[in-house]
């Protein structure tokens, strides 16, 4: 039995309540009056205040906030139609468990296969994410693969048919034409 089609409509909202928890920890760059960095200092303590060159955003805490990371990223390309089924089984693995996440997955049955090899790679890419092992989320990625191979579904582009026929060598060539006069390009 296959999931039903996820869509940009579905996957709409995720993406709105992931965006407005990453832009809590939007840094904030503020200007202090000296009077303020005066006190500050009589105080012995440091004023909060990002680089003016800093990240955008605060690195992640969480494995949740590293979802919502996944979430806004994949959204910024919205256009393509493997999107909504990363964004809506991203959503799932952070909030709902690697029961929906795999359930959410299982739509992916439902895309051409150049599609299907495309949400492959970026599962095979969240896997390898450098804060994935960091916030233990390279286990639940794990299992989405092993639903992915458990799906039968490609694990290796399609285009690619066959493998590319190596080169002959000169001296292979040469052998060959003595031998049976065969084309020596």
């Amino acid at each position: 039995m296959r999931a039903a089609v996820i869509t940009p409509d579905d996957a709409a909202p995720v993406f709105a309540a992931a965006l407005e928890r990453k832009q809590s920890r939007r840094n904030v760059y503020v200007s202090y009056t000296e009077a303020e960095r005066r006190q500050a200092w009589v105080e012995c303590r440091e004023l909060p205040n990002p680089p003016v060159n800093g990240p955008e955003f605060a690195a992640p805490k969480s494995a949740g906030e590293w979802w919502d990371d996944r979430i806004v990223e994949r959204w910024t390309v919205r256009g393509w139609p493997e999107t909504p089924l990363l964004v809506v089984t991203a959503a799932a693995a952070a909030w709902d468990g690697d029961d929906a996440a795999r359930a959410a997955l299982r739509a992916a049955g439902n895309l051409e296969p150049a599609l299907q090899w495309t949400v492959f790679q970026n599962l095979r890419l969240w896997r390898s994410h450098a804060d994935a092992a960091r916030f233990g989320v390279e286990r639940t990625v794990d299992v989405l693969l092993a639903e992915w191979s458990r799906l039968k579904l490609p694990e290796r582009d399609p285009a690619v048919t066959r493998k590319t026929p190596r080169r002959r060598r000169s001296w292979e060539t040469a052998a060959a034409a003595e031998a049976g006069g065969e084309d020596t390009r």
